[in-house]
């Protein structure tokens, strides 16, 4: 690093990005508690409600994902209580935090003093006002966590070089840590535990990746002991799911991943974010930085490109996934524009507002499209109409009386589900009766069979006329109550 590229790097000069961050920041907090929600995000929050109760994933539930971030998530709901608010409200907080680490590092980076604030500005904003990141770095699935997680890792993984040497082991080793226990909250992250390992192994220091790899497996302790527990039905819901039962009722999951692979060319801020950070890579080569810090951005660069190839190879997949790529985008973005500057620019110091209109049309056009993609894209559902729907649950419901119903109503009702029925989507695997009883799942064949059979005491669905007609539920149940888009039947 030369001295100029230290400069920016006093305590007092890393505050500056607060200011940047801070209105980011309260956007997501502030939507996270008023209109955040994704209907997948009803069997995380119910998963971490049935650990909280003592429930074992995997073992006593179906729970096809990495199981770390459930348990945290259990962890604090015992010491706050059982809210979608919490589980809100900490995603939030973590995918602000990432926009801080993004705009931190490049304000820090930028060697052009005229331009480290302006291009970490941009760099926030473009992570920070991704449509994908502020509608799913804001619910309770673990896309917050692990943004978070991710930058941390790739944020200490580059420390390393800067820190005196007796630390720089330990700094490895919390860069593992953190890469790992992404990992380990969502496989989705996997690949940028790998580009960083390749990271310190190409720094020909054998110590360093061994403290990073040994640091890295811890997060995966509990999946591990899970593994050993119950090996079939942990096996099941790690890999088998995935692999083999993901594409069921998904006839055409190709056309379907084509459009989803394909929708940045249509996006406003997609194309921003791209089309600044494929300039930042262009001209970092030939620009005047330091070996280090051109390395440094290589990798965010390797990180992005890996977390992007592996996700264009999950089928179905979904564009909310790639939001995982964007903080490391994010930097090459920020570098783009001060590269851009610099050879627009004459050599005095720029005016403010010279300095400054790039920041606020970058500001206008995500601002824009965010607004317009959350209004588009608004759930037909909310967590204030299943807290309605759960009262009614409880209030017609004799205590420990058989229900069936959506994940979220569960969560809100505050009623443990029956076996094999805490992930909706595992009901559409058919297996024998007794491989299904054996991976603790229940089919929607025998589903069927059991609500015909009045098996529960009380029904509630949100699958709409043609699901209540096909299982005749008017005839089965005496009353029904209609919330939002969803009914209750008793």
């Amino acid at each position: 690093m030369t001295p100029r590229e230290k400069s920016s790097a006093s305590p007092r000069a890393s505050l500056a990005p607060l200011l940047v961050v801070a209105p980011v920041a309260a956007a997501l907090l502030i939507y996270s508690q008023l209109g955040a929600f994704a209907w997948d995000e009803g069997f995380h929050i119910l998963a971490a409600q049935l650990i909280a109760a003592g429930k074992t994933p995997y073992t006593d539930f179906v729970f096809p994902q990495a199981p770390l971030n459930a348990f945290l998530t259990a962890l604090a709901m015992k010491v706050f209580g059982e809210t979608w608010r919490l589980t809100h409200a900490i995603e939030a907080l973590a995918s602000a935090t990432a926009v801080f680490l993004v705009a931190g590092y490049t304000f820090r980076r930028v060697p052009d003093s005229r331009w480290r604030l302006p291009a970490a500005a941009a760099a926030a904003l473009l992570a920070g006002l991704n449509v994908s990141v502020f509608e799913y770095g804001t619910v309770g699935q673990s896309y917050g966590v692990c943004l978070f997680l991710t930058m941390l890792a790739f944020r200490l993984a580059v420390r390393r070089s800067e820190t005196p040497g007796p630390t720089r082991l330990g700094t490895a080793a919390l860069s593992g840590l953190a890469a790992g226990a992404g990992a380990a909250s969502s496989l989705l992250t996997a690949p940028l535990l790998l580009v960083l390992a390749a990271w310190f192994l190409l720094r020909k220091n054998v110590r360093a990746l061994a403290a990073f790899l040994a640091a890295a497996i811890l997060p995966f302790l509990p999946m591990l002991w899970l593994l050993i527990e119950s090996p079939r039905r942990a096996w099941f819901n790690i890999a088998g799911f995935q692999l083999l039962y993901r594409r069921i009722e998904w006839s055409n999951w190709l056309t379907h991943d084509v459009g989803v692979d394909s929708a940045w060319a249509s996006c406003p801020q997609a194309l921003l974010l791209i089309g600044f950070a494929i300039a930042g890579l262009l001209l970092i080569r030939h620009s005047t930085y330091s070996a280090q810090l051109k390395a440094e951005l290589y990798l965010a660069a390797s990180m992005s490109a890996a977390e992007t190839l592996y996700l264009l190879n999950i089928h179905p997949g979904f564009t909310r996934y790639y939001l995982l790529a964007v903080p490391f985008t994010a930097i090459l973005s920020g570098f783009g524009l001060a590269l851009i500057a610099q050879r627009v620019s004459n050599n005095t110091f720029p005016s403010a507002i010279r300095t400054w209109w790039p920041v606020a049309a970058i500001a206008l056009v995500m601002s824009i499209s965010l607004t317009r993609y959350v209004i588009d894209d608004r759930d037909d559902y909310s967590w204030q109409d299943f807290e309605a729907i759960g009262r009614r649950i409880d209030q017609v419901t004799p205590s420990g009386a058989p229900i069936y119903a959506d994940e979220q109503a569960y969560f809100t009702a505050r009623r443990l589900p029956p076996e094999g029925m805490s992930f909706n989507y595992s009901h559409k695997v058919e297996l024998p009766p007794a491989e299904a009883a054996t991976l603790g799942i229940v089919s929607r064949s025998e589903l069927d069979k059991r609500i015909r059979a009045h098996a529960f005491a009380t029904l509630e669905t949100c699958d709409g006329d043609d699901e209540i007609k096909r299982l005749e539920l008017k005839k089965i149940y005496r009353q029904r109550a209609d919330i939002g888009n969803c009914s209750v039947f008793w």
